[in-house]
């Protein structure tokens, strides 16, 4: 049965205009770090407390050095928070949830994607009332496909950085197309603006 809905969405496929995988676009001057007003002691305290309101799970720190390790895992909207780009033209295969309709996950046979990071906190004392804090992160980006028995499996794995990003080579309706994904910056600038508000 699979195989017959590949072979019929081929068929449209060679009918219609052809897919075009279009890569996100490459990163601008993202802002990863922030200068805030406060001293080192203040802006210290409203990274904990950002951190503990939101989704983050905080994995280990040393104020000493200014440094606190983030954890997030499973984001119930991935899509907000990675970008690997888009097709034209082609035919949707699937609808993967919180995605764009033209992301170009709906144009391969992936179910379901899941992402899991950390990110790497740097505070930094400027002076008296001025404060750096720096927010890096590693994404780890999962796709699922179904397996030969109907079960999700995990189909291809991406991992990049708030600086660098990935490509694996993916079928992209029905041609293989290396994908690239790097963050939205979304969850850095999200962090950051929280951090930055006034104290």
């Amino acid at each position: 049965m699979r195989n017959l809905i590949v072979l019929i969405a081929g068929l449209v496929t060679a009918c219609g205009p052809p897919a075009r995988y279009i890569p996100p676009p490459e990163a601008t001057a993202a802002d990863f770090s922030r200068e805030v007003n406060g001293s080192f002691d203040a802006v210290w305290s409203r990274v904990t407390n950002v951190a503990g309101a939101t989704f983050f799970n905080i994995r280990n720190f040393d104020k000493g050095s200014g440094l606190m390790t983030l954890d997030y895992s499973n984001l119930k909207s991935v899509g907000p928070y990675v970008s690997c780009g888009t097709v034209s033209g082609g035919v949707r295969l699937v609808s993967v949830p919180n995605t764009q309709s033209n992301s170009v996950f709906n144009y391969t046979t992936i179910k379901r994607i899941a992402l899991q990071g950390t990110g790497n906190i740097t505070i930094r004392s400027l002076g008296p009332r001025r404060t750096l804090v720096q927010m890096n992160s590693l994404y780890t980006l999962t796709a699922y496909d179904l397996d030969t028995n109907g079960e999700l499996q995990p189909f291809v794995e991406w991992k990049f950085t708030t600086q660098e990003p990935d490509a694996q080579v993916v079928p992209v309706d029905f041609l293989t197309t290396q994908v690239t994904c790097l963050p939205s910056y979304r969850l850095e600038k999200q962090f950051l603006d929280a951090v930055s508000a006034p104290l």
